[in-house]
């Protein structure tokens, strides 16, 4: 999270970000939280 942290930081609206990923429990949750932060 401190990759988004500090763009948030720096004012950036929108970032792109790649979730082309095997889906497993853990990949899942941040998957989840990426989503839910975007709306």
């Amino acid at each position: 999270y401190s990759a988004l942290r500090e763009l948030d930081q720096k004012n950036i609206a929108r970032a792109w970000i790649d979730v082309d990923f095997p889906e497993n429990d853990i990949l899942t949750t941040v998957f989840e939280r990426l989503k839910k932060a975007s709306s």
